[in-house]
């Protein structure tokens, strides 16, 4: 949701990687920490995914309140 309220006006594929780069950027840590120094993490696609899935659902859902009488009540915590 904050991904919103601090970039309104992203496309598409910059929500996508918004949510799917950190995801990847932790899921590779875990495994090599887990390779180097047998931390015994798991690493799980299922995580990228859904953290992915929450940013976009987040996104699309303030983007839909945005554009909707409600929208005064999320101008109060925009970002910038």
């Amino acid at each position: 949701m904050y991904c919103y309220l601090w970039r309104p006006h992203w496309s598409w594929w910059q929500v996508a990687l918004a949510g799917l780069v950190p995801g990847l950027v932790i899921e590779s840590a875990q495994f090599a920490s887990d390779w180097l120094v047998h931390t015994l993490r798991v690493v799980d696609i299922d995580d990228v995914i859904t953290n992915w899935a929450g940013l976009v659902l987040g996104y699309v859902v303030v983007w839909g309140l945005d554009h909707t009488p409600l929208r005064t009540l999320i101008k109060p915590f925009r970002l910038r």
